[in-house]
């Protein structure tokens, strides 16, 4: 199965917040429409990103719907990261 990435109308860099992983919308191929889908965002796609709420801190993944995806060496650091960064 592959990975599911969502598509937003607009990055959330113009929030604020601190994009981690983003790829280029021209590398990849849009399938489908929908409440997710979007084509009106061009450029950076980001994936995950982070910000700070109050004093809270927020975690964002639109990644990791797949079992194969927590398989990856580099997708379990990346959620061991998240979890040490949002602890401290």
């Amino acid at each position: 199965k592959q990975e599911e990435w969502y598509a937003f109308d607009q990055t959330p860099r113009n929030k604020g917040y601190e994009v981690l992983v983003a790829i280029d919308e021209e590398s990849y191929i849009t399938v489908g429409t929908g409440h997710f889908m979007s084509d009106s965002m061009e450029g950076e796609h980001p994936l995950v990103w982070r910000h700070m709420q109050g004093e809270g801190k927020v975690f964002y993944s639109s990644i990791g719907h797949t079992a194969e995806t927590y398989a990856l060496p580099e997708f379990r650091e990346l959620i061991k990261k998240s979890m040490l960064w949002a602890a401290d």
